[in-house]
C-alpha cells in the first residue's frame, strides 16, 4: 500500500468521526452557549400579565390539583419542577429550579398542537415560542396568561437555559424541558404536556345582560370565536329613544346567571340593567341603572363596555371580551342590590349609528 493510500485512509476516518461527533452532539443537548444564540422572532412575542406568585400560591389560586411535572436539564438531570394550573381568568405556568441551579432563560409555548413551532425535522423552534422570560439569574420565574386566548383543552412546551452555580462559579450549564406526555419526532431531545382547564366552583359567579332584540340585537360571545359565554349588544340611540317616548320607560335588558353556551333556558335571571338616553346642548348621553331582583344575590363587582365596535381590544389591538378591558368599572362592590353609571358620553353623535354594550355583572350569594 503506498503513501498516498494510507493518508486517505485517514483523512476518511478522522472526517467520519467529526461527522459522528456532530451527530451526537445534535441529538443529546444544546449548551446553554447554543440557547443564548437563540435568535428570538419579534413576531412571536405576547406580552403577558406580570405576576410574582410561587408554585405553592398558584396552587392555592387554582380551581383544582395543579400539575407538576419534573423539568429536566441534559435530559436526565432532575433540575426541578414546572406547576401548571389556573383560577376563574388566567393559566399559571411556574418554573422553579433547585439545589445551586438557576434560570436564566425561559422560553413557552401554549396553544393548539398544530400550532406547535417546529422546524422540517421536527425539532422545535424555541425562538418561535411566543412567550419569553425576561429575567437574569432566578430560581423561579412564573407566566401569566388569560385564559380566554385558549381553548379548553391545550399543549405547553416548556423549555429554559439553567446554569449549576457552586460558591459563586458557574460549574456547569444545560438546557432543559419540562417532562410531559408528549415527545419531540424529530431528532432532538424533549417533550410538551397536555393541559385542560378546570372549573372553578364560586359562589360568586360572572353574568352577563342580553338584548331581547325589541330594539337592536345580541350575539354570543362563542359565535365569534372565544371560549366562554356571554354577549355582545347592539342598538343605536335614536331607536332607543322612540322606545322611550313611545313607552314611557326606560330600555331593559335582563341579566342571567349560568346561562352556559349562551343559553338563558338553563339559566336564571337575576336582575337587568336600565339605558335612560337623553341630550343636553344637542349632547348625547346615557345613565345606565343595574338593578338586582334575586332577594339571594347581590353585585360584588360591574363592568361596562359601550363603544362603536362589539369588543374591546386588549394590549396587542385583538378583539376581547376579557371585563380588565371594559371602559367602565364599579371596582369593589359589597352589600349592593342598585348601582348606575351617570350621564355617560353616547359613543358617537350620529343618532342612527349602532352602539355596542357587553355588562359582565359579578355577584355573590348573600350570607
Amino acid at each position: 500500500m503506498n503513501k498516498k493510500t494510507l493518508l486517505q485512509g485517514f483523512f476518511s476516518l478522522v472526517l467520519l468521526f467529526l461527522i459522528s461527533c456532530n451527530k451526537q452532539d445534535d441529538v443529546n443537548s444544546i449548551s446553554i452557549e447554543e440557547s443564548a444564540k437563540v435568535v428570538i422572532d419579534p413576531s412571536s412575542q405576547i406580552n403577558l400579565k406580570e405576576t410574582v406568585l410561587s408554585s405553592e400560591e398558584i396552587k392555592e389560586v387554582s380551581c383544582g390539583e395543579a400539575k407538576e411535572v419534573t423539568l429536566f436539564a441534559g435530559q436526565h438531570i432532575d433540575v426541578g419542577t414546572l406547576t401548571v394550573s389556573n383560577d376563574d381568568d388566567y393559566l399559571y405556568v411556574c418554573y422553579e429550579v433547585k439545589g445551586d441551579w438557576l434560570l436564566s432563560e425561559t422560553h413557552l409555548f401554549v396553544g393548539e398542537e398544530q400550532d406547535l413551532p417546529l422546524n422540517g425535522g421536527n425539532n422545535p423552534k424555541i425562538g418561535h415560542f411566543p412567550y419569553h422570560g425576561n429575567h437574569g439569574l432566578v430560581s423561579s420565574y412564573t407566566f401569566t396568561i388569560n385564559l380566554a386566548s385558549l381553548s379548553s383543552c391545550f399543549v405547553i412546551a416548556a423549555h429554559a437555559a439553567v446554569i449549576e452555580s457552586v460558591d459563586g462559579e458557574i460549574s456547569s450549564s444545560e438546557t432543559a424541558f419540562a417532562y410531559g406526555e408528549n415527545e419531540f419526532s424529530g431528532n432532538r431531545w424533549g417533550w410538551y404536556l397536555d393541559y385542560c382547564q378546570t372549573t372553578c366552583e364560586t359562589s360568586c359567579p360572572d353574568s352577563f345582560a342580553k338584548n331581547d332584540g325589541s330594539v337592536g340585537s345580541s350575539a354570543c360571545f362563542l359565535e365569534d370565536g372565544f371560549t366562554n359565554w356571554g354577549w355582545t349588544n347592539s342598538f343605536n340611540y335614536y331607536d332607543l329613544n322612540v322606545y322611550q317616548y313611545t313607552n314611557q320607560e326606560n330600555y331593559r335588558l335582563p341579566i342571567f346567571a349560568d346561562a352556559e353556551g349562551c343559553d338563558t333556558s338553563i339559566g336564571t335571571q337575576i336582575g337587568h340593567v336600565e339605558i335612560n338616553v337623553f341630550s343636553e346642548d344637542e349632547t348625547p348621553y346615557a345613565t345606565i341603572t343595574y338593578i338586582m331582583a334575586d332577594t339571594n344575590y347581590e353585585f360584588s363587582e360591574i363592568n361596562l363596555h359601550l363603544n362603536t365596535v362589539p369588543y374591546p381590544k386588549d394590549g396587542q389591538g385583538n378583539d376581547t371580551n376579557l371585563p380588565e378591558f371594559y371602559t367602565f368599572k364599579s371596582g369593589a362592590l359589597q352589600g349592593v342590590t342598585t348601582y348606575t353609571f351617570e350621564q355617560l358620553n353616547w359613543p358617537v353623535n350620529n343618532h342612527g349609528q349602532e352602539v355596542f354594550m357587553i355588562s359582565n355583572v359579578k355577584i355573590c350569594a348573600i350570607d
